[in-house]
């Protein structure tokens, strides 16, 4: 599989976007993406990914006793 907007960088996988197509994510891509403790930003981000996933998952439970 190719993805061809897509350049490893410190260790993970990140999206080289289009300018013209994604002007406002490029503008603010090193906020997004910079950080000084690669460690924190790594955790962060699974913490996150994970939370997001628990409540995905409630929410869809709440829905099918529900329907």
């Amino acid at each position: 599989m190719s993805w061809p907007h897509v350049r490893p960088c410190r260790g993970v996988r990140s999206a080289v976007l289009p300018p013209e197509q994604f002007p406002n994510l490029v503008a603010c891509a090193s906020a997004l993406t910079g950080c000084e403790d690669e460690q924190a930003y790594c955790e962060f981000g699974v913490d996150l990914f994970v939370s997001g996933a628990g409540r995905l998952q409630a929410a869809r439970k709440r829905q099918n006793r529900t329907a």
